[in-house]
């Protein structure tokens, strides 16, 4: 693919890489160069620079199929392949139906029930959609638990309305009814961290509402602790249980992320939960979940850690997902 013998370029467009590390070391480490082209939002960006670095690269990467995936496709030229990745947030957006996807040498998706919804809804052809789910680093998790884990919930990321801060409450409420040694830890950023968020009056009084809750309530004031943004390996140590009450999610890598570190996941049910993760593990409503976690006696906790780790690393390691991506983007054929 690329002229002579020198390695091949890479460029990432985005507003936003936080999922792009792993795809980033696969990359690198077959040779490629990268060079990245950062937007300003989801279509505002500097066109005459875009050109420019799209001018210098043998394939060019849309990360998320945004403003970013339309102007690729306008511009890119007959030498060059263009790869879009595509999560869930796109499907409430205009700009997939903008993109040319005759001109787009493959949409990658990170979950096949995104990837179905999005093909019925624009008429993709199957030949140039496929999935790659994301990946996880699970040499970086470790195994350790520390004291009081066994009834630790742990919920990474829940600033919006959809990841459902409410249901973790709930299931925390039923344990510590039985059990006071229950606890929920929350990570990540604060919705109040968000600019939008706080302009959104209706999202901005759901979170006040559940902070609310939590301060009256004897059985979750004192077993729900709010924990920064951060490395989360480290973290994970405490977390016995990895929740997952979402509405939708494309993913959801930080139930992977808690399975590698052999937190038990909690899944409640939404489309493409049972594609991704093990149905064993994704429970029809909050009492579903209640029941199966009380179930778990120590042994059965330990047990079903290790299955969750071992899960992961055959489906979602690094090192595999690594090499799929390498295909895709560096083989020419």
């Amino acid at each position: 693919m690329a002229p002579g013998n020198r390695p091949p370029r890479v460029l990432v467009s985005s507003y936003d890489f936080k999922f792009f590390g792993p795809v980033e070391r696969a990359l690198r480490a077959a040779g490629a160069v990268l060079r990245w082209d950062p937007w300003f939002g989801h279509e505002a960006h500097d066109p005459a620079h875009s050109r420019e670095l799209m001018a210098w690269a043998d394939v060019v990467i849309a990360e998320w199929c945004l403003g970013n995936a339309v102007f690729a496709a306008r511009h890119v030229d007959a030498r060059q392949r263009l790869i879009v990745r595509f999560h869930r947030f796109e499907l409430e957006r205009r700009f997939p139906a903008e993109v040319d996807i005759e001109r787009v040498d493959a949409m990658v998706f990170v979950g096949p029930h995104i990837a179905a919804e999005a093909r019925s809804r624009w008429g993709w052809p199957a030949q140039r959609c496929r999935v790659l789910p994301n990946a996880v680093d699970v040499e970086a998790y470790d195994e350790h638990k520390r004291d009081g884990a066994e009834r630790t919930l742990g919920l990474l990321g829940w600033h919006r309305p959809l990841k459902r801060l409410d249901r973790a409450l709930d299931l925390l409420e039923r344990l510590r009814a039985e059990d006071p040694r229950w606890r929920l830890r929350c990570k990540g950023q604060h919705p109040w961290q968000f600019p939008w968020l706080r302009g959104d009056r209706h999202d901005r009084a759901w979170f006040e509402e559940q902070l609310a809750r939590i301060a009256r309530s004897d059985l979750l004031s004192h077993g729900v602790r709010f924990d920064g943004f951060g490395p989360t390996p480290s973290w994970f140590q405490d977390i016995g249980w990895i929740l997952s009450p979402s509405d939708v999610e494309s993913f959801h890598l930080a139930t992977a992320e808690g399975m590698a570190s052999t937190a038990v996941p909690v899944l409640w049910q939404r489309d493409g939960a049972e594609q991704i993760f093990p149905a064993d593990w994704v429970h029809a409503d909050t009492d579903a979940a209640a029941a199966a976690v009380r179930a778990a006696d120590h042994a059965c906790w330990r047990a079903q850690g290790h299955a969750a780790r071992a899960f992961v690393h055959q489906h979602y390691d690094e090192a595999e997902i690594a090499h799929a991506w390498q295909r895709l983007v560096l083989d020419a054929g």
